[in-house]
């Protein structure tokens, strides 16, 4: 490095100007002075040793392999192999990819074990100048779904990339349009898998590494400039730092006057934290009435358990029902069901993007959210009583309207309409012809009144309908 007289076997770009190192064998035993000699150990190992053989560093060895070669091959993997397998990683004895530094670059394999939970780590340096183990590391953490971590020494969560959806991590929603199709997960066997990236264009050179200072950050060759560009940097915002909000509250940039505020059904307490406002009841009541509130466009908290049983979002609803101590579900495409079973954390809303997560609230706190089965058919039960008291009120008021046109009949004699010309019955709101002129002649017709012919058609009902022409509808009497 410079401005240090220590030595280090390291690897970096070929033909860009300056060292641009991705990987440091001795990073916490450098040799002092001009000496140093790296080479293939008669045990099989790769050593590094200064002029009186005291050695510094050494992988792993290979007694009984046989006849032995290291070779640096251009993805920037320096590997140890038999004579008959140079430089092909799926038959190498060791790989620098497998022990990494700070750095990721495109088609390294990053191994994960699904059982024991482990993973590689990758591990900043402590200064630009000083490649020893820093304060900050990153890695893949294999629980639930798949998901990128970093942390510092004391093992505090920095940043998380959200759970891995098969096209991107669902906590950087921005990963869609620029590395869709760039990462994917291999299963090796019912324990073990790696992921690994494709860099969708092979021009372009681009690595990820944990920095100095703890930021995540993915960089781009500018030829032009002849310069390395962060095209992205994380944590960049508040909002983007491992739990801001803590413990059921939900990280929005675009609230004010606080970013940060209590999920529905939480409120503040003494202490500034959001606690559930009402209890649950299940696990004291032998039924509930407990519900889940459903909320879209969110990073889904940490710390998930991925339910393979489960293969469709009413099944992941009974896994989380039949567990008390199941606090939100989730059904999510390329990953499935995800149930949380303690604290809900790191929560961020997006503006664009992300996922849809059911919460577990008392039926109190649901109010018009509920988004369960339960509550479905709640409303369809309802929307069927409704529907048959409306059809009930209509029967009874269509019934006392006929009962008046009966009683109208009783009272009134209709013959008397139609006795002949010029008759007349003021008393049934008959209309005298000799007021009406037709073509400068008296009318010699019967004129009736509206009130005896809604009496005489039972008030214009569709029974006593005819037919209709175009000047409406016709009825009998």
């Amino acid at each position: 490095p410079a401005n240090s007289s220590l030595r280090y076997v390291g690897i970096w770009y070929y033909q860009i100007p300056g060292q641009t190192i991705i990987w440091v064998a001795n990073r916490d035993t450098p040799v002092s002075g001009n000496s140093g000699v790296f080479g293939i150990q008669n045990n099989g190992s790769l050593s590094l040793s200064d002029q009186n053989g005291t050695i510094y560093w050494s992988s792993d060895g290979f007694p009984l392999a046989g006849n032995l070669t290291a070779m640096l091959v251009d993805t920037g993997n320096l590997i140890l192999s038999t004579v008959e397998n140079a430089g092909d990683d799926q038959n190498a004895l060791w790989q620098s990819s497998e022990h990494p530094t700070d750095t990721y670059i495109p088609n390294m394999r990053v191994y994960l074990n699904i059982t024991r939970g482990d993973s590689v780590s990758y591990v900043s340096w402590r200064t630009s100048n000083d490649p020893s183990r820093g304060n900050y590391s990153m890695e893949v953490d294999p629980r639930g779904s798949p998901q990128i971590i970093s942390w510092d020494n004391s093992r505090r969560r920095i940043w998380r990339s959200g759970q891995w959806n098969q096209q991107i991590f669902t906590g950087v929603p921005e990963m869609r349009s620029i590395f869709l199709s760039g990462f994917t997960i291999v299963p090796v066997d019912d324990d073990v898998m790696y992921i690994i990236f494709s860099n969708p264009n092979s021009t372009l050179l681009m690595r990820f590494m944990v920095n100095s200072n703890g930021k995540l950050e993915q960089l781009t060759w500018d030829e032009g400039r002849m310069q390395w560009n962060t095209a992205f940097s994380w944590p960049s915002t508040p909002c983007q730092e491992y739990n801001t909000c803590g413990s059921y509250g939900i990280c929005n940039l675009r609230n004010t006057p606080s970013m940060c505020s209590c999920m529905q059904g939480f409120e503040l307490n003494s202490t500034n934290q959001c606690t559930r406002r009402t209890p649950l009841e299940c696990g004291v009541n032998s039924s509930t009435n407990d519900g889940f509130l459903k909320r879209d466009g969110l990073k889904l908290p940490d710390i998930s358990t991925n339910n393979l049983d489960a293969r469709s979002q009413d099944e992941c609803e009974d896994v989380c029902s039949n567990n008390c101590s199941c606090n939100a579900y989730a059904f999510v495409s390329g990953i499935g069901c995800l149930t949380w079973g303690g604290d809900l954390i790191d929560i961020v809303k997006f503006d664009e993007g992300g996922e849809t997560i059911f919460i577990r609230l008392a039926a109190s706190e649901l109010g018009g959210g509920k988004t369960s089965r339960t509550a479905v058919i709640a409303i369809s039960v309802t929307g069927i009583v409704v529907f048959g008291l409306i059809a009930w009120l209509i029967w009874i008021y269509r019934q006392n309207i006929k009962g008046v046109s009966n009683l109208w009949r009783q009272k009134k004699t209709l013959p008397q309409h139609f006795h002949g010309p010029n008759s007349q019955d003021s008393s049934a709101g008959t209309t005298g012809s000799a007021d009406l002129l037709v073509e400068g002649k008296p009318y010699e017709g019967t004129l009736f009144s509206l009130i005896a012919l809604e009496t005489a058609t039972d008030g214009f009902a569709n029974i006593n309908k005819l037919g209709q022409g175009g000047f409406g509808p016709v009825h009998k009497v």
